[in-house]
């Protein structure tokens, strides 16, 4: 019966480290659990910040391309004004032109005129003067 107490309390001391270890194992592994879980939360927190900031960027791009859309459009409406200005100037030119040779003509019609009276002036003025001799 001693033999068996004996061999009995072999077993259970054996039993005992087992369970000590498996306590001590299970201690570690608790601890590693709680690691995790810090590192998953830490983890949560920077993807809801890094969504923040998504979502922050995706406003700033839809005000960028509205602003760039108002601005072609801008663009758009000062390359007509700009087409038109340019129609404007050459229909100006044109009719400048138009009348610059038109005043040109009278300028010299009005030179050839002034050519012919001074001609007679002069020609009075020789026989005046051949007269009062």
């Amino acid at each position: 019966s001693s033999g068996i107490n004996a061999e009995y309390g072999e077993r259970v001391e054996c039993l005992k480290r087992s369970l000590e270890g498996e306590i001590e194992k299970n201690a570690g592994m608790a601890k590693q659990i709680e690691e995790l879980t810090s590192s998953l939360s830490n983890a949560n927190m920077s993807i809801t910040e890094l969504q923040s900031t998504m979502e922050f960027l995706q406003v700033e791009h839809s005000l960028i391309e509205a602003d760039v859309e108002n601005k072609s459009e801008s663009i758009s409406e000062l390359n007509a004004k700009i087409e038109e200005l340019s129609k404007t100037k050459e229909d100006l030119l044109v009719k400048c032109k138009s009348k610059l040779k038109e005043k040109t003509k009278k300028l010299n019609a009005s030179r050839i005129k002034l050519g012919y009276a001074l001609m007679e002036m002069r020609e009075l003025n020789s026989h005046g003067s051949s007269c009062s001799e």
